[in-house]
C-alpha cells in the first residue's frame, strides 16, 4: 500500500508541476522564435524553425494573432510554413483565405506549399485565378517547385489565359520587363532610373520608446516625379494601417542625389508633420539613402534614415 501512495504522490507532484514547466517552454520559443524574426539579415533554414521543437507551431500562431508588425507577422509565416501538422495548416489555409494584406496572403500561399506539398495541390490552385497579380504569380511558383504532374498541368492551363506576361518568363527562369519600360539595370549610369517615376506604397517602420521593443508600423505613400534628371517627391505616413483615424504627416524630398537606382537626400517636414511623434524642432531635416529593384515583376523601393532607425518599404503597382 505505501508503494501505492508513493507512485500516486510522485505521479501527483509531476502533474501539479507540468504547467510550470510547460509555460517556461513556451516563453523561451517564444523568445528564440522572436530573435529569428528580428534578424536584420535573416539566415534561418527550414532546420532552424524545426529545431524549435513540436510546441512550435503553437506558439508561432500565438505570437502571430499578438503581432500588429506586417513584417513580423510575414516571418512567422515564412517559419509556420517548415511544420508539416494539422495546426500549421489550417491556420496558414486560413490566412491565405481571409487577408486583405498581399503580403500576409502570398507569404500563406507559400507556406502552404512547403507545409502541406502536393497534399494542397487544389487549394493552392484556386489562387490561379485571384485579382492580384502577385498572388497569382505566387500560387503558380508553389505550384511549379512542387515537382507534380497534376500541379503542372494546373499551371500550364492557367498560363494560356494569363494576361501579365513576365510571369511565365518569371516561371521559366527568365528575368522580366515589365511592358513600356526599361528595368533599373538598363538605365545609362550616371542618371537617375526612370524606375523612381511613380506612386509607392508601404509601410514606415520606426523603433518605438526606449523602454517598448520592437517597431511600429505605419502605413505610408511615396509620390515621386521624376523631370529630366531631377526627382520630385513627397512621402505621407498615414498612421496605424486600418486605423483611418489619423491625419496623414506629409513631407517634402529635397536635395536629392544619385545615379542609377539608388538616390540620397532630404525629407523635410513642419512642426504640425514631425517625424518623431514627441519631436521639439519647429521644422525637422532627415537624411536618407533609398534603393529600388525588381522582384516577381514588382518594383520595391527601401528607404532608411540612419538617425531615428526607420525603414519605409514600399512596392510599387506592378505593371498588368
Amino acid at each position: 500500500m505505501s508503494k501505492t501512495l508513493l507512485t500516486l504522490g510522485l505521479l501527483l507532484l509531476s502533474l501539479a508541476g507540468a504547467p510550470v514547466a510547460h509555460a517556461a517552454g513556451d516563453a523561451e520559443i517564444q523568445e528564440q522564435v522572436g530573435e529569428i524574426i528580428r534578424q536584420r539579415h535573416p539566415t534561418d533554414t527550414p532546420e532552424t524553425w524545426r529545431g524549435l521543437g513540436p510546441a512550435a507551431p503553437r506558439n508561432i500562431i500565438e505570437m502571430y494573432l499578438k503581432s500588429d508588425h506586417i513584417l513580423h507577422r510575414v516571418r512567422l509565416l515564412q517559419g509556420l510554413g517548415w511544420f508539416d501538422t494539422p495546426e500549421a495548416s489550417e491556420f496558414l489555409k486560413a490566412q491565405a483565405s481571409a487577408t486583405n494584406e498581399d503580403a500576409i496572403r502570398t507569404t500563406a500561399v507559400r507556406s502552404v506549399a512547403h507545409s502541406q506539398g502536393a497534399k494542397e495541390t487544389e487549394f493552392l490552385a484556386k489562387f490561379l485565378e485571384h485579382p492580384d497579380v502577385q498572388t497569382r504569380f505566387a500560387a503558380a511558383d508553389a505550384l511549379k517547385r512542387l515537382n507534380d504532374p497534376r500541379a503542372d498541368e494546373l499551371v500550364a492551363s492557367y498560363l494560356k489565359k494569363e494576361k501579365a506576361p513576365w510571369i511565365a518568363g518569371k516561371l521559366e527562369g527568365r528575368l522580366p520587363e515589365p511592358k513600356g519600360r526599361s528595368t533599373p539595370e538598363a538605365r545609362t549610369e550616371g542618371r537617375l532610373s526612370a524606375e523612381f517615376h511613380g506612386e509607392w506604397r508601404g509601410f514606415w517602420l520606426l523603433p518605438k520608446g526606449p523602454q517598448e521593443p520592437g517597431l511600429s508600423s505605419d502605413e505610408a505613400t511615396f509620390k515621386l516625379r521624376l523631370e529630366g534628371d531631377r526627382l520630385h517627391g513627397e512621402l505621407a505616413i498615414s498612421g496605424k494601417p486600418g486605423s483611418g483615424k489619423a491625419k496623414p504627416k506629409v513631407f517634402r524630398l529635397e536635395r536629392v542625389t544619385g545615379r542609377a537606382t539608388k538616390i540620397s537626400g532630404v525629407l523635410v517636414g513642419s512642426s504640425r508633420t514631425p517625424l518623431l511623434r514627441a519631436s521639439p524642432a519647429p521644422s525637422e531635416e532627415l537624411e536618407f539613402e533609398a534603393e529600388i529593384g525588381q522582384e516577381a515583376g514588382s518594383f520595391l523601393l527601401t528607404l532608411r534614415a540612419s538617425r531615428l532607425g526607420a525603414t519605409l518599404v514600399a512596392r510599387r503597382t506592378p505593371v498588368r
